[in-house]
Formats: structure tokens, sequence, C-alpha cells
């Protein structure tokens, strides 16, 4: 019978016997880095903006008509962190339950340290008793979180060199072309 990987079930190589494919521990691994930071940037989306621009004077009161209406609370990105915090210390439990804190920890400092713990032993991670349900419920909770803050497209990497610069730094996304090395932006392909 032919092994295959717990995460994607791809047919793994006969002769090496990995735990996993090795594309499915790049990505979990790369989603396991990730995630804390987008953990922040979920909580930070949920603050509130300042509507004043900076330099004018804020006045004190103002007559009821005239307030400008609250920001809508934005309830689902702080469900999904929840979420996503939760479904990391799911597949911990079941993967490397050592690496659970005994006492109480705040869901920030606790979702770094599973992902730390998680990356550390991935190929450990993914096997029996752990069921492939839990990676694939972590890449989609990153992919979700992605989705709700905007970032699910990634920029696609031109191979000519920037005008301005001259560096093979040049990128396309949704807004047009731009440079990360001079920040320079373009409306169409420079060329």
């Amino acid at each position: 019978m032919e092994a295959a990987c717990p995460v994607c079930a791809a047919p793994l190589p006969d002769g090496s016997n990995p735990r996993a494919c090795p594309d499915c521990l790049a990505r979990l691994r790369h989603v396991l880095d990730r995630l804390p930071t987008l953990y922040v940037q979920l909580h930070i989306e949920l603050s509130p903006r300042t509507t004043a621009r900076p330099g004018t004077a804020r006045t004190t009161r103002l007559p009821w008509r005239y307030r400008a209406a609250p920001e809508p609370v934005r309830m689902p990105l702080l469900v999904h962190a929840e979420h996503t915090v939760h479904t990391v210390r799911t597949w911990a439990l079941h993967a490397l339950p050592e690496t659970l804190p005994a006492a109480p920890a705040r869901p920030g400092p606790l979702l770094q340290h599973l992902c730390r713990s998680l990356a550390r032993d991935l190929s450990a991670a993914v096997q029996p008793p752990v069921l492939p349900e839990h990676p694939r419920a972590v890449r989609d909770a990153y992919l979700r979180a992605l989705h709700l803050l905007h970032q699910d497209t990634a920029p696609q990497r031109l191979n000519t060199p920037c005008p301005d610069c001259d560096l093979r730094s040049l990128y396309r996304d949704t807004a047009g072309t731009f440079c990360r090395s001079c920040h320079s932006r373009f409306t169409g392909t420079p060329g």
C-alpha cells in the first residue's frame, strides 16, 4: 500500500518515507509563522479610528444632530481571532499536549507559543492521533484571516526592472504596479 500525506492525501515517495509531503510541511510552517501576526492585525483592525484630522482642534461638545455616527463594531474580526486561537489550541492538544500551559494564558501569547511549538516539531504534529482536519482547519483559519484583512491576493512579481531605481523589485497587485525597493507606483506595466 502506498503511503499518503496526512494533510493533502497526495501519494508520498516510496524511498524517503517522510511523515508528510514537503509542500504541505512548508505551507504549514509558513502558516504557523504568520498566524500570530495576523491575529494582532485582526485586533488592530478592531481599534477605533480617529475621525479628526491632525492639527485641527477638537470640540468638547457637539449637539447630537451634528455628531458623526459611530463606527459599526466589526465583530467578525474578533470572532475569527478567537476561532483561530481555538483551532490552533485543538491541534496542539491532540499533537503535542505537553506544550499546553498548565495555567490559563492570554489568547495572544498562547497562540504565539503554540504556533512556535507546532512549527518546531511539525513533522510529529501531523502524525496520528492527529486527524488531518486539524492542520487543514488551521490553514483554513489562516486563509480566512487573510480574506478578512483583504490580504488574500498576493502580489505577482514582474521580471522587468523598475524604471526609477533599475532594480528587479516590481510587483503587480489589484491597484497596479509598484516597486518594493523605491516605493514608486505605476498605473500600467512600466517598460
